[in-house]
């Protein structure tokens, strides 16, 4: 079985001197727009830290899931109003 949390989190990414620059044109021209880009881009993990870690309410995600179970491909409860 797994439990899914929708939730809202900080990620951070070190960049280095040598790539700062490159970094922050590619994110104010819209080429890195999150940081799965940012770190496929720079090959290397980003990371997060739990302390910024929100959870969501299902009014603020329109009515959808913000919890859901799943148990062999299946479904087995969310908590979605829509």
């Amino acid at each position: 079985m797994f439990v899914d949390f929708k939730e809202t989190v900080w990620f951070r990414v070190e960049v280095s001197e040598e790539n700062k620059a490159d970094v922050l044109d590619k994110i104010k021209s819209g080429e890195i727009t999150d940081s799965n880009e940012l770190c496929d881009y720079l090959e290397k993990s980003g990371s997060h830290d739990i302390d910024t870690a929100e959870s969501m309410t299902v009014e603020e995600n329109g009515g959808c899931a913000t919890i859901q179970v799943e148990d062999n491909d299946e479904i087995i409860f969310e908590n979605a109003t829509i």
